[in-house]
C-alpha cells in the first residue's frame, strides 16, 4: 500500500501522519508538521536615495532582519512592527514555525540531509541543522552585595562558554536537487 491509495473500503491513509509499532513500541514516527527554529531580530541601515523637495539625497532607513542559523534573511515590516510592538524584541527568546512544504531548496541556511523518508506520492528530507544560542542574561546584582565564591565561579563559566550550539532536526520536502547538504529557505 502507497501513500494516497485507496483502501478497499473506499478510504485513503496518508502515511505521513501515522505511527506503527512493533511489539508495543514505536518503530515508525508520524512526519512532524511544524519545524521549530530559533531567530533573532536585527536592526540596521540601508542608504538609499529619496526626493526630498524635489532634490535627490542620499537618506539612511531602518530596515530589519531576522538572523536563522546565522543567516539573515529580509523581516517583512508587518512582522517587524508585531515584535516590536508585542515587546517582545529584546525580552524573550523569538522563534520562526514553517511546516516541511514550506522548507525549500534555494537561498537559505545550510543544513545535513541526515536521511530520505519516502512516503509514495511525497518524499521529504530530515535534516540536521546547527544554531548558535547565546547565554542567557542575568539579573543585575546590587553593587552593595558580595558575590560568593559560587557565583564568581559560575560567571567564569558562562564566560567561557559564552555561545553554545545546538543541533535541531528539520523536515523539508524532498527536492531532486538535494544531496549531502541542504539549503533550505523557509517563508518568513
Amino acid at each position: 500500500m502507497g501513500d494516497g491509495e485507496e483502501l478497499s473500503s473506499g478510504l485513503k491513509v496518508d502515511l505521513k501522519q501515522c505511527a506503527f509499532y512493533r511489539n508495543g513500541e514505536e518503530a515508525v514516527a508520524p512526519l512532524p508538521q511544524e519545524n521549530l527554529l530559533g531567530c533573532k531580530l536585527l536592526k540596521g541601515k540601508e542608504v538609499k536615495e529619496a526626493q526630498v523637495d524635489g532634490k535627490s539625497k542620499t537618506v539612511k532607513e531602518t530596515v530589519y532582519s531576522l538572523e536563522i542559523c546565522n543567516k539573515s534573511f529580509a523581516c517583512p515590516q508587518e512582522v517587524w512592527e508585531k515584535i516590536l510592538n508585542g515587546g517582545k524584541a529584546g525580552s524573550m527568546p523569538l522563534s520562526v514555525r514553517f511546516t516541511p512544504y514550506d522548507g525549500a531548496c534555494g537561498e537559505g541556511f545550510t543544513a545535513k540531509v541526515l536521511r530520505a523518508l519516502d512516503y509514495g506520492d511525497e518524499r521529504f528530507a530530515e535534516c540536521s541543522v546547527t544554531e548558535k544560542v547565546p547565554p542567557v542574561k542575568k539579573k543585575k546584582r546590587s553593587p552593595f552585595k558580595k558575590k560568593s565564591a559560587e557565583e564568581k565561579a559560575a560567571e567564569a563559566e558562562v564566560a567561557a562558554n559564552a555561545v553554545t550550539e545546538i543541533e535541531r532536526k528539520i523536515y523539508v520536502r524532498w527536492m531532486r536537487s538535494l544531496a549531502a547538504k541542504a539549503f533550505v529557505s523557509a517563508q518568513i
